[in-house]
């Protein structure tokens, strides 16, 4: 999976989208949190959990759009608005859409839904304009898992570039302050993962579909990983924007 887009404009209105870079049957469940990588598990100083399980078989190329329809709280089980974007998929009670270039099936008010299920408070409709971090999956959705309960499938960070090395107790307790992050096991920056340095993102950022959206995973992995085709800085307007047009083809 992969990171397509983020908006940062209010603790109720932040949202994002990824991509499914391989098919998921019914009954998938995939992690989303904001909650920084220390190097051995994920820091508790501040962040959220949140779980989406695909209600049907979905294919590579699928789109998910995650809206949170308020914000979140200590212990909240808040659902997330989600929009379903995918080409060649029969839905039931949704609505079409025509979206440059095909037509995809969207479901504002979708049985698929986001819900946070472990949040320190701030949470992850808190995402900052100064350095944040969107990490993808699976396993234990406890605060703090460690990373024997987990395995990372994709990931993004923005306002510094991912830490690497051995990880020490010093750097780890500075990771609060300066909203840095490791790069969490099995993740390669630049492959499955990015890294959006720019000091401040203002309202957030996106892919930019002209650099690409047909290949394989690898080859669209490279792609949608590269900070090179994102464009930051974008005024606070609610997703979809250009990315949700793309029409991803995973061959």
């Amino acid at each position: 999976m992969a990171i397509l887009g983020f908006t940062v404009h209010g603790t109720a209105n932040d949202q994002f989208a990824f991509v499914l870079l391989k098919a998921v049957t019914a009954g998938t469940q995939v992690n989303i949190s904001d909650q920084n990588w220390v190097g051995y598990q994920f820091g508790t100083y501040d962040g959220g959990v949140i779980e989406w399980i695909a209600d049907q078989n979905y294919p590579a190329g699928t789109i998910i759009q995650a809206l949170p329809t308020t914000n979140g709280s200590a212990s909240s089980t808040k659902a997330y608005a989600v929009n379903i974007y995918s080409a060649g998929v029969t839905y039931s009670n949704v609505a079409t859409a025509t979206v440059t270039p095909g037509t995809y099936a969207v479901n504002p008010s979708s049985p698929v839904s986001l819900v946070t299920v472990s949040n320190t408070g701030g949470g992850i409709t808190g995402m900052s304009s100064n350095g944040d971090q969107l990490l993808i999956y699976q396993g234990s959705t406890a605060l703090a898992a460690s990373a024997s309960a987990v395995t990372f499938v994709g990931g993004l960070t923005y306002g510094a570039p991912w830490l690497t090395g051995t990880p020490t107790p010093t750097i780890a307790a500075t990771i609060a302050v300066n909203a840095n992050t490791y790069l969490p096991p099995g993740l390669t920056n630049g492959q499955n993962a990015i890294a959006i340095t720019t000091l401040s993102v203002g309202n957030g950022g996106y892919y930019n579909c002209s650099a690409g959206t047909t290949g394989n995973e690898t080859q669209l992995g490279a792609l949608l990983n590269n900070p090179s085709n994102w464009t930051i800085q974008m005024t606070p307007v609610d997703l979809p924007i250009p990315i949700l047009a793309c029409g991803i083809t995973v061959q």
